[in-house]
């Protein structure tokens, strides 16, 4: 992975290019690369909290120490204004997980989260939030709530910054929370894994 790459959007090979081809022809550019990378497609057997959606934005830890920087503050505008863009379009497209019959773990009939897109920000070396999108938003909050998303990422990434020793853990396992949107406080909420799995799992 290039130091220099802030944004990867991962996305099957034979996903329709109107869903993210703009995002590389609008934002990459020498000071901030843009790339696509393709995966298989495959049925998912079983349910793991690290499994990925359908389409995956990976925003890197260059992409925070590049866009929040005074002198580039027209690109991050951007920048935003692109991925809300990708994360409506592709949030619209619904698709289902098949586990196994004989999975111990199912997500729960109350799942309310996009199975086709979702973000996984490095926030910091140890550090990963992914971002799921709740289903039931109406198309006419969703500009207000990814402006909400981008605003708690800066801060996490900034509170990262000035308390670097209490994000530090042994080896290099990196500690995943994960970024949910309250459709009825109309505010985010952090969750750890334990957390998702008790919300959503059920066993069988």
């Amino acid at each position: 992975m290039n130091e220099q790459e802030a944004i990867l959007i991962a996305v099957p090979e034979n996903y329709p290019k109107e869903l993210y081809g703009f995002i590389e022809e609008e934002l990459n550019s020498s000071n901030f690369k843009v790339r696509t990378i393709y995966k298989n497609n495959g049925v998912m057997a079983g349910i793991e909290w690290t499994l990925s959606t359908i389409v995956v934005v990976y925003i890197l830890n260059s992409f925070f120490d590049t866009l929040l920087k005074e002198a580039y503050k027209d690109l991050y505008k951007v920048t935003k204004s692109q991925l809300k863009k990708f994360i409506s379009k592709n949030r619209e497209i619904k698709h289902k997980y098949i586990t196994a019959t004989k999975s111990e773990k199912k997500l729960s009939n109350n799942y309310d989260q996009s199975l086709t897109v979702s973000i996984e920000a490095i926030v910091h070396k140890n550090l990963k939030i992914k971002v799921l999108f709740n289903e039931s938003v109406p198309e006419s909050e969703m500009d207000a709530m990814l402006e909400g998303m981008f605003e708690v990422l800066k801060y996490i990434y900034l509170e990262c910054q000035k308390n670097e020793s209490d994000v530090s853990l042994e080896g290099n396992d990196k500690q995943e929370l994960f970024l949910l949107a309250n459709p009825e406080s109309k505010l985010w909420e952090i969750l750890t894994k334990q957390q998702m799995g008790e919300r959503y799992n059920m066993k069988k």
